[in-house]
């Protein structure tokens, strides 16, 4: 945890030191360079909200196929008598397939956190260097 701090706190301040040193030496590039990293920050915070709350519901869903699947296993008797193995199996499966939506959800946010994200950096250190050359 300490570690994680200490690097969030240096990627804090250098970045800090990087749009000051943009902003004194073009504030066009500095304007520019303090846009991209402010979009970036919201995006991946978006990203990081929206994943973790579907992992939220992927593991609701997959406590309620445990728990499912363990009610199931204890009364196979009873399934077997009453002949309701049809009905049983529905309610797994439409409860395995909102487990599966959540987490293709979660991991659209992830995917988009993980390529688009540094797609968004690595375009702006192009413009940053066409602009710097010109």
């Amino acid at each position: 945890m300490i570690d994680n701090v200490c690097e969030i706190m240096v990627v804090f301040i250098k970045v800090i030191i990087m749009i000051f040193i943009f902003l004194k030496t073009n504030i066009y590039i500095g304007i520019l360079v303090l846009l991209l990293e402010s979009i970036y920050l919201k995006s991946y915070d978006y990203c990081n909200v929206m994943s973790t709350k579907y992992l939220r519901g992927q593991q609701k869903y997959r406590d309620k196929l445990t728990d499912k699947l363990s009610q199931t296993l204890n009364g196979l008797g009873e399934i077997k008598v009453f002949n309701i193995y049809n009905k049983i199996k529905n309610n797994f499966y439409i409860i395995a397939n909102k487990w599966a939506n959540q987490y293709m959800l979660k991991r659209k946010y992830v995917n988009i956190r993980q390529s688009l994200l540094p797609f968004i950096i690595h375009f702006g250190q192009i413009v940053l260097y066409l602009l710097i050359i010109k």
